[in-house]
């Protein structure tokens, strides 16, 4: 699908193709290029319609380059303007969000990028039909559902009934649920968070949200945070992508049940997303606000406002290829003394960041008469409570159970009683007192570690085998040390470091073509199977264990470039490579070590079965004579 609406739009690109790079593009004229597209690549189409809303200043621009009554100048200056206008918003910001992407791909244990976005595919409600009746009188069950892409990782989908507000407690609840999973699967959070969200200010551009990502920084679960939005008009990405695959997957499909539902979801995208039901959500809204006043009194509130982050304006000398934007960059961060700011640009095309800005010094007493510091949120996770299920109002209680009766007769009695359970609670909901808080506690693994709180016993993912042949001193020294940090050598593996472990060839590669062990950054693991997931690096060096000094290494461009290997055959780890792209000496001794070890069990164990071997033969040639 080419992301053009006529075909003219396509040649006219393939001609600056051909001016930029002339060896590469030879130039034809615009019926030789129709007649090629035609006959050889007819699986490429035009995009017909785009349902997303319009980029103002990509609707103008485009009237007055389309308009043949206009001066040939007047038309000349818009398609220039539209021109700096993609550059702008699909090769600079979006490469800005793409580069955060790939930068969280390659290096996991440092950077996590996560987007998220709302969609809503059902558009009768639930229970889903493909075919419509004259029975389908009002909309049934409603569902918000969230798809959250965490780079280098498997998707998350969330769903949630309508008794759940689209708001930023929605919004607090879903990232918080991604980050505690991901530090689950990767043993700890990385200290830099990239969070690209759409520009919903009912949701996602707020002073709530944008609190709560300074709360986690001041909280140390993050080091700095980025939040990111892309220019109005241009906010297509990941998730929706997602979205689509999830509205692909359902327009053919009846489903009549929330576990058909959740089973659905999980066929929607490979690797095969988290699907989770949302039933109740933390209220930060009222912790941090809790008049809910749109001014944040300073006599009650926690913080101030943050104003400005929705306020358009006209960014100084780029006029010419954008339209009046708010803010698209937000960078959270502390001080030297702890202290938490934000700074904001308009876009990645701004050279400087906003003066820091310092929210958290209301005079509202603190929950518990709690003492806080000048610049201190002075919050705890155990303030949060989960927010209210909502009532459903009169005229939405007899649209939906005149909508659920009109689908009873497509149902089955079990099935029409699962959604009147569910009718039930939307409009007879538990009361929030009643409601049990979720076993995490919003709290994350490196804040378990304080006296007042009950760290949970430690679950050890995956480990590497201990070693116990040494070459020398430094290599005692080391195995010393992680004897005292962990006993007897014991190394847990870890996500984004580097994973040396056990080749597998064919046998048809030569064995003076083989390397001694083959080379991965850890991108995910799985502790119930004991695997671990790698992403493949290469090196032209064969003995790369035993002469590898000047052995360079770089990702693997073929496919596939991951692999999941069992955790038995890993060798040794390390944080990274140096500056060279090598391995470090010290590094490469611990492999050839480990290695020895593995020649050796296998030594020991071919020789014991050749004597059992040669026993029972023995034993068989003795009882025939």
């Amino acid at each position: 699908m080419v992301n053009h609406p006529r075909k003219v739009m396509v040649y006219n690109e393939y001609i600056e193709d051909c001016q930029t790079w002339p060896t590469l593009y030879e130039a034809c004229s615009v019926d030789l290029f129709n007649t090629c597209w035609r006959d050889n690549f007819p699986e490429i189409r035009l995009r017909k319609h785009c349902r997303f809303s319009k980029c103002q200043f990509c609707v103008r621009y485009r009237a007055i380059n389309g308009n043949r009554n206009l001066a040939d100048k007047t038309r000349l200056d818009a398609k220039n303007r539209l021109k700096c206008h993609y550059q702008w918003a699909h090769g600079r910001e979006r490469g800005c969000y793409h580069e955060k992407r790939n930068k969280a791909v390659k290096h996991p244990s440092e950077y996590i990028s996560i987007s998220i976005d709302a969609t809503d595919k059902y558009p009768n409600g639930f229970p889903h039909f493909v075919e419509k009746t004259k029975r389908d009188d009002g909309v049934r069950l409603k569902l918000h559902t969230v798809c959250v892409i965490v780079h280098g990782s498997a998707p998350y989908i969330f769903i949630a009934h309508e008794n759940i507000k689209s708001d930023p407690n929605f919004v607090v609840e879903v990232l918080t649920r991604v980050l505690i999973a991901e530090e689950r699967k990767r043993g700890s959070l990385p200290e830099t968070l990239y969070l690209q969200l759409d520009n919903c200010i009912r949701e996602n551009k707020n002073t709530y949200l944008e609190k709560y990502v300074e709360w986690l920084v001041e909280r140390c679960v993050l080091k700095e945070a980025y939040v990111s939005f892309l220019p109005v008009g241009h906010t297509h990405f990941d998730p929706d992508q997602l979205a689509s695959r999830i509205g692909e997957l359902i327009n053919h499909r009846d489903i009549k049940t929330m576990d058909d539902l959740l089973r659905i979801l999980a066929q929607c995208s490979t690797p095969a997303p988290s699907v989770e039901l949302i039933e109740d959500v933390v209220d930060w809204r009222k912790l941090i606000n809790p008049e809910d006043s749109a001014d944040f009194p300073v006599g009650t509130a926690m913080c101030r406002r943050l104003l400005g982050c929705c306020t358009k304006s006209v960014v100084p000398g780029c006029e010419r290829y954008m339209a009046e934007t708010s803010p698209l960059h937000w960078r959270i961060r502390r001080t030297g003394r702890g202290h938490v700011y934000m700074q904001t640009k308009h876009t990645v095309d701004s050279q400087l960041w906003s003066e820091p800005v310092f929210h958290w010094d209301t005079t509202a007493v603190r929950p518990h008469g709690r003492d806080c510091g000048e610049h201190e949120s002075g919050l705890k996770p155990t303030d949060l409570t989960l927010a209210p299920r909502t009532k459903l109002p009169k005229e939405r209680e007899d649209e939906l159970f005149k909508s659920l009766e009109g689908a009873k007769p497509r149902l089955t009695p079990d099935e029409m009683r699962q959604a009147m359970e569910i009718f039930e609670e939307l409009t007879n909901p538990t009361p929030v007192n009643e409601l049990p808080h979720p076993a995490h506690q919003w709290t994350f693994q490196c804040e378990q570690k304080e006296p007042d709180a009950i760290a949970p016993p430690a679950q050890p993912i995956v480990q590497l085998p201990p070693l116990s042949i040494y070459h020398d001193q430094a290599d005692a020294q080391y195995a010393r040390e992680q004897r005292a940090l962990k006993g007897h050598c014991e190394n847990h593996i870890v996500a984004g470091n580097y994973i040396a472990y056990i080749p597998n060839y064919t046998a048809n590669v030569p064995v003076t073509e083989r390397n001694e062990f083959w080379l991965g950054v850890v991108t995910e693991l799985d502790g119930d199977e004991k695997l671990v997931n790698v992403r493949r690096y290469h090196t032209n060096t064969f003995n790369n264990a035993t002469k590898g000094d000047n052995a360079k290494y770089k990702a693997w461009p073929l496919e596939p470039k991951s692999e999941w290997i069992m955790a038995e055959i890993a060798l040794a780890q390390f944080p990274k490579l140096t500056e060279e792209k090598r391995v470090k000496a010290k590094v490469r001794r611990r492999i050839k070590n480990a290695l020895e070890i593995v020649r050796r069990e296998h030594s020991d164990n071919d020789g014991a079965l050749s004597s059992s071997s040669s026993s029972s033969s023995s034993s068989s040639s003795s009882s025939s004579s």
